[in-house]
């Protein structure tokens, strides 16, 4: 029973952990988990810079 117990308790820590693995890097890039969010800024103003470019390349059609 006592062996039973821990290995469940080992594949749920290494379940979780994988999640973990998967979940976090986006959130350290977006700077939700770091607070700072200047790349998620930077990423706005490109998303700004391409719709500019798109509008530019149909006006001259």
């Amino acid at each position: 029973m006592k062996n039973d117990l821990w290995v469940v308790i080992v594949i749920t820590l290494g379940f979780i952990g994988f999640l973990m693995g998967y979940s976090l890097p986006p959130l350290v890039e977006t700077g939700m988990l770091t607070g700072k969010g200047g790349q998620a800024q930077e990423v706005q103003n490109l998303d700004k810079d391409m719709a500019q470019y798109y509008r530019d390349l149909s006006k001259d059609e």
